[in-house]
């Protein structure tokens, strides 16, 4: 499925944050938005998500429209179609790896516990951190947490999945291997895939497309 913003705009009060932008993710398409800390990049995608209310525009998902002008259409159904990875990965101290990637598939998709749990256990598996599933947050290196994240964003199963600052608080081999799942994810399981990031050697090692949000606005 294709995520597409047409002619948004977004302001803070009366200071406008964008205006007129205009942006596509097709599936198995690694999109990555670059633009200086301030640019907009990570309030784009907070709308992107269904997170932020663009004061004009339309954002939709293969037809499907989660906002128009201003107004929400369907974004609960939307919303559980698109993942997103924090820059802070948003963990909850005080549930173990496990525990952070069960609880919304089970009270948001009605899954049940032993399904949510088997599917956990595999994503895990598959980003190297089955044997951190029962640790809890502060006990894991950066480069787990970001991996603990991607997994729970993957939970819902999302038909786009969006990145905000994946590198921000990695070190080079963390950030080598945040490429390497990124790609998978594209490749192989055919995700359309938002990153923001002010990383350019990371969007060009990593991305099919870069594009840049000042771009974006004077090309809409």
């Amino acid at each position: 499925m294709s995520c597409i913003a047409e002619n948004c705009a977004k302001t803070f009060g009366a200071a406008p944050v964008f205006e007129k932008v205009s942006l596509r993710v097709d599936p198995g398409e690694i999109v990555c938005l670059m633009g200086p800390s301030g640019a907009g990049k990570t309030t784009l995608l907070r709308c992107l998500c269904g997170l932020e209310l663009p004061e004009k525009g339309t954002i939709s998902l293969s037809g499907t429209v989660l906002c128009q002008d201003g107004r929400w259409q369907s974004p609960v159904q939307y919303r559980q179609k698109i993942g997103l990875v924090f820059q802070n990965w948003n963990l909850f101290p005080h549930w173990t790896v496990l525990q952070n990637l069960i609880k919304a598939p089970v009270h948001q998709k009605r899954m049940s516990a032993a399904e949510a749990e088997k599917k956990a256990r595999r994503l895990l598996e598959q980003l190297n951190l089955a044997e951190k599933a029962d640790a809890y947050p502060n006990a894991l290196s950066g480069g787990q947490k970001q991996r603990a994240a991607i997994a729970r964003a993957c939970m819902l199963a999302p038909e786009i999945l969006c990145f905000d600052e994946p590198t921000s608080a990695l070190d080079e081999q963390s950030a080598l291997e945040v490429t390497r799942i990124i790609q998978s994810l594209a490749n192989q399981d055919g995700l359309g895939i938002l990153v923001v990031t002010h990383d350019e050697q990371f969007a060009r090692r990593t991305g099919t497309r870069l594009v840049r949000l000042s771009e974006l606005q004077s090309n809409s």
